[in-house]
């Protein structure tokens, strides 16, 4: 029989920045082969460019979570077999999520360029992605199984059919408000190859450390912005 599990998030672990540092190494890492990074930032960003950089960073992001589940975390918790259902299919969904940013992003071209408006610029396409993917990710999951997202943790299924809105939101907003303009950084140093690496990684561990701090605050006084998660257990994806 299947059931639904609504899962409240009271905080969000720590290990997150060293994966949000990680993935944003290698997609940043990766921006001087697709892009004239000197003039990143100034000039509309392609969806297509953020089509394949979403996909592999996507990507990174379950390869990560799967290896710390599966070996950092042995000691605390059982060693039954962790795995995302159809990760090639799942990347994709973070495919169309950087690609709708970087299309959103060309809207705030028209301000003036600084620090201010980079970071209005970062939060308004995140918060505007996010929402829109969401919602239709619950509109499309709920009607489409093969559509969503699943994982297998001991032997169970679990799909997932939605994720608060309106949360997710506000702290990626706030994370990619702090990330981006030290992601952008990387024209100022178009000759330097290992500059995306460093920039990706700073930028990654800022925001997430960010939204970290922020959350455990907010989500102390505040129980509407915790995140939460509406999974369906033992459903075969």
């Amino acid at each position: 029989m299947e059931k639904v599990l609504r899962i409240e998030i009271k905080s969000l672990s720590w290990h997150l920045v060293w994966i949000t540092a990680v993935c944003e190494t290698v997609t940043v890492g990766l921006l001087p082969m697709f892009c004239d990074i000197r003039d990143y930032g100034r000039v509309p960003k392609s969806p297509l460019l953020g089509l394949g950089l979403g996909y592999i960073g996507t990507l990174t992001v379950m390869l990560l979570v799967t290896v710390f589940i599966r070996y950092l975390m042995s000691g605390r918790i059982s060693d039954a077999v962790f795995r995302f259902e159809k990760p090639f299919f799942i990347a994709a969904w973070g495919g169309i999520y950087l690609a709708l940013i970087f299309a959103l992003q060309a809207v705030f071209l028209f301000l003036p360029y600084h620090t201010s408006t980079v970071m209005l610029r970062a939060a308004g396409s995140l918060a505007a992605a996010t929402a829109i993917l969401l919602a239709c990710y619950r509109l499309t999951a709920a009607r489409w199984r093969w559509i969503s997202m699943a994982l297998a943790y001991d032997s169970q299924f679990y799909r997932v059919l939605s994720v608060s809105i309106l949360p997710a939101a506000f702290f990626l907003a706030i994370y990619e408000a702090l990330a981006l303009p030290l992601i952008e950084l990387i024209s100022s140093f178009a000759d330097r190859w290992y500059a995306g690496l460093l920039l990706g990684a700073l930028a990654g561990g800022v925001g997430a450390m960010g939204v970290v701090l922020l959350y455990a605050g907010l989500s102390r006084f505040t129980p509407k912005l915790r995140l939460r998660v509406c999974l369906q257990k033992n459903n075969p994806p």
